[in-house]
């Protein structure tokens, strides 16, 4: 089955890739070169989901009659072969004369990944402000992230936003570069590190350690103001008043175990989800929270600290 060039369709924080309207989905039929002029029934029996807020499964059996005409281009060697007529030929025609093409012989291809993105980079092909990618792979890039074009002298540069569940830097990157409605190309580019200047006009801002380490104190405070942190505080309070008859040193060392706790705690939930993803496996923090499960042990427990 041939696949048409396709759209971008955001669907609220998401993005699906797919088609609007009426689409035509070609299938190449390789025929017997003996094959005699005449009428035959092509059957198809096909399924399909219809989705908006749920998805409702569809079904049908279709078919046409074909008549299969004598061509000449058709065969090797200059000889006498066959193909189909169908009543559906123009808008077969149009979807198969508008295939994504490979890149041209003197292009070239390559992605640069830094700093949490990939930047596709063409060369060899026109310039064009309305480029956009699809990957060919899921879990490589954001989907719903914006796509950052811009031109080049002699082609253009994509970047794209990495997937944050992706394990590993790929070895390369396979993808549909849209051009326009009728023009896209298969893409196979090798992916390599390092930084890559700003593009003219741009600005490159870059976070410091301290600034960091600022940012990260910041969003501490924003946790501990969360309602499902104030019953743990409230635990913590109690604590800090029965303890203030101990003395200093006493309190300096419960202050000492009680950080090293929380590190070691985050630190065997990184360890663990870096084992998963080393094993293949796309996990990341919040992965739980899709869970039903975890939900209502997590909702239970909050209850019970309440209480």
């Amino acid at each position: 089955m041939l696949f048409p060039i396709p759209k971008r369709l955001p669907l609220g924080p998401l993005m699906d890739y797919g088609y609007e309207g009426k689409v035509a989905l070609p299938v190449r039929l390789t025929l017997a070169k003996n094959l005699a002029s005449q009428k035959i029934h092509l059957t198809a029996r096909v399924n399909w989901l219809v989705c908006r807020e749920v998805c409702i499964p569809g079904n049908a059996l279709l078919g046409f009659d074909y008549i299969v005409e004598p061509e000449l281009y058709d065969a090797p060697k200059g000889g006498v072969g066959s193909w189909l007529v169908s009543p559906l030929q123009d808008a077969l025609m149009y979807e198969v004369q508008n295939q994504p093409r490979n890149l041209p012989a003197r292009s070239t291809a390559l992605v640069n990944a830094s700093n949490g993105k990939f930047s596709l980079i063409l060369h060899g092909i026109r310039s064009d402000a309305k480029a956009e990618f699809y990957p060919f792979d899921t879990g490589v890039i954001a989907n719903a992230a914006a796509q950052k074009i811009t031109p080049l002298a002699d082609g253009v540069r994509i970047d794209l936003v990495r997937d944050d569940t992706l394990p590993q830097t790929p070895a390369q990157v396979h993808g549909l570069v849209k051009l326009s409605e009728t023009l896209a190309y298969d893409v196979t580019a090798p992916v390599v590190t390092g930084e890559l200047a700003a593009a003219s006009g741009g600005a490159v801002t870059s976070t410091t350690a301290i600034g960091a380490i600022g940012l990260a104190f910041l969003g501490g405070i924003l946790l501990n103001l969360m309602p499902c942190v104030f019953p743990v505080l409230f635990l913590k309070g109690l604590a800090l008043v029965q303890s203030s008859s101990q003395s200093r040193a006493h309190l300096r060392r419960h202050g000492l175990f009680y950080a090293l706790g929380i590190l070691i705690s985050f630190w065997a939930i990184v360890a663990v989800l870096l084992v998963l993803r080393a094993t293949g496996g796309h996990a990341g923090w919040g992965f739980q929270l899709q869970s039903p499960v975890f939900i209502a042990l997590l909702a239970s427990l909050i209850f019970f600290l309440a209480l």
